[in-house]
């Protein structure tokens, strides 16, 4: 684990605490003093090229790190005191590392010592000097084709389309932070991989009549409200340039929500990915059967989690409910033994029942529910 300064040392040392030759960020929040440094010529690693230079392990504090849109952190550590470690290069390839303590609980943090350290990346170029990789060159430039007039809506497409490369991002899997659902994790594309994907995968865009976002704001939301098919609803300013939300549908009109982050067309990767609901943003846009999607896959993880928590909520949302089959469900209720199996027979007549279920589906579950819980000797009173 990397060894990092305490802060009663940096008291001490804060004028000797930042590498020579570099801007003087000591103290400043770390977003601040990134783009500081950026300006310099100081930007942080990918999470490709940490792995390069570093043989760390990557713990649940890096993985948060990563996941908020710092791909460049190398460890985090302390109790009590919270540091994390992050490397940066310049255009040689030269690491600088950056040691910031984030308060726990919130708040800002504050870079409390920059160093140059012994480390060095090959980058590819001339000489070993950085350069981008060719398709951010393109986007950048298909960027300031449109700010300037030269690249309508079906050219950027056409020019989205020829820089998706051949051979794709594998894309794993990760849990919906609503629902705990398992979905395609997305993040990690620039917007031509990200575009090609969700066409494999039959996602459609889902674009707006009157965008509540002025898309003309700045060159960077333009290219990218065009790149995908107008199907980026707003934008926000982040301390990475602008975050951007995009919307997709699948073929039985479930919507996926991604964000994009980044200062140009070229540098923004998809930094986060979740359901849609209407519980968010999604107003105009929730139809009911999504909404009832989403509420089905959080009561399931609620039953599993905590069922009586489950049970509870059920009470309160189905208490003056006049569906018949429901009424089922809670009669039956009052007659079942408040114990492990038997609550879980229940929840599962509950999930059935108060879900978007056809009805034959929800009559057999009651049923099943009804025969299962005869043979377990749940009811209090013999059925």
């Amino acid at each position: 684990m990397k060894l990092l300064l305490s802060s009663t040392l940096l008291i001490a040392s804060i004028t000797c605490a930042h590498a020579a030759g570099t801007p003087n960020v000591l103290g400043q929040t770390y977003d601040t003093a990134r783009q500081t440094l950026a300006a310099a010529g100081i930007t942080p690693l990918t999470q490709e090229e940490v792995a390069k230079v570093s043989s760390e392990p990557v713990d649940d504090s890096v993985t948060e790190q990563r996941q908020q849109g710092r791909p460049e952190v190398e460890s985090c550590s302390g109790a009590g005191v919270f540091y994390c470690y992050y490397l940066l290069k310049n255009k040689d390839g030269d690491i600088y590392g950056a040691s910031v303590y984030i308060p726990e609980g919130g708040g800002n943090d504050r870079v409390e010592k920059l160093e140059k350290t012994s480390r060095h990346l090959e980058l590819p170029g001339a000489n070993g000097r950085y350069a981008a990789d060719a398709t951010t060159i393109a986007l950048n430039a298909l960027q300031m084709r449109v700010a300037a007039g030269q690249c309508d809506e079906a050219c950027v497409q056409e020019e989205i389309a020829r820089l998706a490369p051949k051979k794709l991002p594998v894309i794993k899997s990760t849990n919906d932070m609503f629902t705990g659902k398992p979905i395609p994790d997305y993040r990690n594309l620039n917007i031509a991989e990200l575009m090609e994907i969700t066409q494999q995968r039959q996602l459609g865009t889902v674009s707006f009549g009157n965008p509540e976002y002025d898309f003309n704001a700045s060159p960077v939301s333009k290219a990218l409200f065009l790149a995908s098919k107008q199907s980026t609803r707003y934008c926000r300013e982040a301390p990475k340039g602008l975050t951007c939300t995009l919307i997709f549908m699948d073929n039985q009109g479930f919507m996926i929500k991604v964000e994009m982050t980044g200062t140009d067309l070229g540098t923004m990767r998809s930094s986060a990915v979740w359901i849609a609901n209407a519980d968010d943003d999604m107003k105009d846009v929730s139809e009911p059967a999504q909404r009832q999607y989403v509420q089905g896959f959080r009561d399931a993880r609620l039953a599993s989690e905590d069922p009586r928590a489950f049970r509870s909520l059920m009470k309160t949302r189905y208490d003056k409910t006049v569906d018949a089959q429901m009424m089922i469900v809670q009669g039956l209720e009052s007659n079942v033994k408040d114990q492990g199996t038997c609550s879980r027979l229940l929840n599962r007549a509950y999930l059935y029942v108060g879900g978007n279920n056809p009805e034959p589906m929800k009559e057999r579950a009651i049923d099943e529910t009804i025969t299962v819980l005869n043979k377990s000797q749940c009811f209090i009173q013999p059925m």
